[in-house]
């Protein structure tokens, strides 16, 4: 008999399970984890949805993009990135939260909530909880001194970043992200006015054209590349199956078909090879030969 002993080094997971398991509310301003209360964001008015700002706070100091005003906002960038929280630090954030209601409760609670809402919109907001509820796992004794508890499932991400990229290149009606009301918004925070919508008559809009338009020639050339397209054996999907010219788009792949595994890992081994007409064999396979020859080791 003996005593088995388990630990639970980390998660692996995708985006929003990711908000299921650490408690993180993961949509919304405060959406990044990473971040926390410090997440940059801003309502698109026409886009009904946030974005999220002040990603070049990562860069070195001395990058060329802080200062770069015309491919981004309009405005340079001088902050910091924000400082990681520590697991006690988190775990301390947590404690104080009610996870647990009486039925009689319910009622007082949404009406506490209700009122504690009013007053952060009043103040700022700087008091708000973005932690859904105390995350289990913080039961464990170590838990709180990992450096890493929770792993974002690369597949996933990849493959929203591909259908975005792919499906804009495109101009897919209803898919691609540069459409009437990414344009609204982009006047309304008065950014880029080339791109602004020009109305043509009474019920007509047009969308100038940008850097990555493309046209029918443009898109039959990209497609036939796609088409034609060879990878290695165990590199990545056959994307060329998802490609379809007449309709001048893309449809059909799944999230594997939008990961690349890389070089293959494992070498590849010979029993034979010939040189200058001499064949050579590795020791096992002259094991039970007859004749002998030099031997490979």
């Amino acid at each position: 008999m003996f005593r088995l002993h388990v630990a639970l080094l980390w998660t692996i997971n995708d985006f929003p399970e990711f908000g299921n398991l650490s408690r993180w509310s993961t949509r919304g301003e405060k959406a990044c984890p990473y971040c926390s209360r410090n997440t940059k964001s801003r309502w698109l008015n026409h886009g009904r949805k946030y974005c999220y700002m002040d990603h070049r706070r990562f860069l070195p100091l001395s990058h060329k993009f802080r200062k770069d005003r015309v491919s981004f906002y309009g405005t340079m960038e001088w902050g910091y990135a924000p400082s990681r929280l520590s697991g006690s630090i988190l775990k301390r954030e947590v404690d104080d939260i009610l996870t647990e209601y009486k039925k009689e409760d319910v009622k007082k609670r949404k009406r506490d909530e209700m009122e504690k809402k009013k007053k952060d919109e009043k103040e700022g907001g700087s008091d708000k909880n973005y932690w859904k509820k105390k995350f289990i796992f913080f039961k464990l004794p170590y838990w709180e001194h990992n450096s890493i508890r929770h792993n974002l499932d690369v597949i996933h991400i990849e493959k929203n970043v591909y259908d975005n990229i792919l499906w804009t290149l495109l101009g897919v009606v209803g898919k691609s992200k540069d459409n009437l009301k990414s344009r609204r918004d982009l006047k309304n925070w008065g950014l880029r006015r080339p791109l602004y919508l020009q109305q043509q008559g009474a019920t007509k809009v047009y969308l100038p054209s940008v850097c990555f338009t493309m046209n029918k020639v443009n898109k039959d050339v990209f497609l036939k590349v796609l088409k034609s397209v060879k990878v290695p054996n165990g590199y990545a999907s056959n994307i060329s199956r998802c490609v379809h010219m007449k309709e001048h788009t893309i449809f059909g792949h799944k999230s594997q078909d939008s990961h690349t595994n890389g070089p293959n890992q494992f070498a590849r081994r010979f029993k034979r090879y010939d040189i200058n007409g001499f064949r050579f064999h590795t020791k096992n396979t002259e094991k039970s030969r007859v004749t002998q020859n030099t031997g490979v080791v």
